[in-house]
């Protein structure tokens, strides 16, 4: 007992006292990567120098050596592991009990002699584990000067020519000739254009111009066909987003990433959250969450369920997730999309501070205002392809337009209503009351008219809608519309299915969650509200439904491969119609 307590006790001090050189390696470690990420990735540093090729070798050598001394630090921290230490002991007993050795040394028995060999072993891994320890500590230290030796050697006087290579890289992102296609349908074609550091770069084009597909590429969620992409330098093929953002290349996607379950300390950190032993450190997780907000100026409270949040709220979480990955290039895939005036103001506040902290920024967007107010420069794509770049504060709304169309469309603003003032009402609705957002709303429609709802967030313009489209209950009210001899007729309307009944469409502000069934065909979210159309008995008529949808396909010009094609695999604009 006391022999097999010593060697345990040995193991454990050798264990304590290594623990330091473990930190101080992954801080040497760390450095490395560091210094080279921020010369250039180093190489390219050295390669400037042109006599300086066997410099080059050896630190693509000490590069190695760092991954090989990562290795061995993994396999040493396992030797320290107690199941190792009692596997170890468990095999010599078995071994010396297996070979039927008999001893008799002075009064020692068999247990005793297994007992002292316990000892002995224990005491010899101790010591082998810090003589390692010992030995790759010395190794990084000697690594770690000898880049900063590689790193400060200076070009002779013959090389001066190309010791301007030695600035920083200037553009972050370069795609070069960028192919991609999907189900036999070509999406990008030979598109090339750069995304420089310290800059926001707008990226606009109409629906079906590829550009959340282009950024998709970039993130690893799709593959590119051919071309290539180099970011800071070096040509890149991110296979996931996951090994997008360990690259710091981050996403704020459209449809935001969120589980409105969860807290949005445990949204920011899914899937690598902070562990203390085997749990997971709440506190770090949320006390990390704090600093995000707060190096972000945003007042969130990380405690908060995220499904309690609005909408913008919910998209500045989205970037204090990026910033978490230590992102160096955010990409924001139409972030106004369901923002306010307020919220977009304070995302854009965001994106300058990002933009000062030396990020690189993408702002991928349709609203031309948007684009003329935070972007540097703005690059035009049209189907696939790029049509050009223009510096954002020396261009104008109608060149940006003439470059996204092929031509420029605009029209004044209208002075009066083009609708005559007898033309008959379609829609009229009196007195209409939906719980404490709607309360005594009344308005009439005419036929060929547009009407716009305006007003702040929350003064009931989309809960309106909803109980116009019996969506939500309504507590009394009266809805007419005009019937097929063009008089207007009170109607009941308590379910969408009313609603369609009379001839009324509803396109949500949240089509993933209230408009499209993504997992399922353009044809079959097409004729998804008028199934009754296409429906004798319990059969469904196919043909039928098919030449609808494909005619709906070509009125809208909606780019997708056929209309069996699952709507989640179109672009956004592409779903909304």
């Amino acid at each position: 007992i006391i022999t097999n307590l010593g060697g345990a006790i040995s193991l454990l001090s050798i264990t304590i006292i290594s623990m330091p050189y473990f930190s101080r390696i992954q801080k040497l470690l760390d450095k490395i990567a560091l210094i080279a990420r921020e010369n250039l990735k180093g190489v390219r540093v050295i390669r400037a120098f042109s006599n300086q090729n066997h410099e080059v070798k050896r630190f693509n050598l000490e590069t190695k050596n760092q991954k090989d001394e990562q290795v061995k630090v993994g396999k040493i921290q396992a030797l320290l592991n107690p199941f190792t230490y009692l596997i170890v002991n468990f095999a010599i007993i078995i071994i010396i009990y297996a070979s039927g050795f008999q001893v008799n040394v002075g009064s020692l028995s068999q247990g005793e002699v297994i007992a002292l060999v316990n000892y002995m072993n224990s005491i010899l891994q101790a010591l082998i584990v810090f003589a390692n320890v010992l030995s790759i500590y010395n190794k990084a230290t000697a690594s770690y000067q000898r880049v900063f030796e590689v790193l400060e050697t200076k070009p002779k006087v013959e090389d001066q020519g190309v010791y301007e290579t030695l600035t920083p890289i200037e553009n972050m992102i370069e795609f070069k000739n960028v192919n991609f296609g999907y189900l036999q349908k070509d999406v990008l074609h030979d598109l090339s254009f750069t995304i420089k550091k310290d800059e926001t770069v707008g990226i606009i084009g109409g629906t079906g111009a590829g550009k959340s597909t282009l950024m998709k590429v970039l993130t690893g969620i799709y593959q590119k066909d051919s071309g290539s992409i180099t970011y800071k330098g070096q040509e890149v093929a991110f296979h996931n987003t996951r090994e997008a953002q360990d690259n710091g290349v981050v996403i704020v996607h459209q449809e935001l990433n969120m589980v409105g379950d969860l807290t949005v300390a445990q949204n920011i950190f899914i899937g690598r959250e902070p562990k203390k032993g085997i749990r997971v450190d709440d506190k770090k997780m949320i006390e990390d969450s704090k600093k995000l907000f707060k190096d972000l100026n945003i007042e969130i409270d990380p405690r908060e369920k995220m499904s309690n949040l609005t909408v913008g709220k919910q998209q500045m979480c989205e970037i204090a997730k990026a910033i978490s990955h230590k992102a160096e290039v955010i990409i924001f895939d139409e972030p106004s999309a369901a923002l306010t005036e307020k919220e977009i103001a304070d995302l854009f506040v965001i994106i300058r501070d990002l933009r000062e902290k030396n990020l690189g920024i993408v702002y991928i967007s349709h609203r031309m205002d948007e684009i003329k107010v935070i972007t540097d420069r703005v690059t035009v794509m049209r189907d696939g392809g790029y049509v050009g770049t223009l510096i954002t504060k020396d261009s104008t709304k109608e060149d940006i337009i003439n470059m996204m169309v092929g031509r420029v469309i605009y029209e004044d603003p209208k002075e009066h209503s083009m609708v005559a003032p007898d033309a008959p009402v379609v829609l009229k609705v009196e007195h209409l009351n939906a719980g404490k957002m709607v309360q005594d709303v009344s308005f009439e429609l005419r036929k060929g008219e547009i009407l716009g709802f305006s007003g702040l967030m929350g003064a009931g313009r989309t809960e309106t809608a909803r109980a116009l489209f019996g969506a939500d209950p309504k507590q009394s009210g009266k809805i007419s519309i005009m019937d097929k001899s063009g008089q207007l007729r009170e109607v009941t309307i308590n379910s969408p299915q009313d609603a369609v009944k009379y001839g009324i469409g509803y396109l949500s502000e949240d089509r993933r969650r209230y408009g499209c069934v993504v997992q399922k065909s353009v044809t079959e979210n097409t004729t998804l509200a008028t199934m009754e159309e296409f429906t004798s008995g319990i059969f469904i008529n196919k043909s039928k439904e098919k030449e609808v949808s494909e005619r709906y396909v070509k009125e809208l010009a909606t780019k997708t491969p056929n209309c069996e094609q699952l709507v989640v695999n179109l672009s956004g604009g592409n779903q909304q119609k």
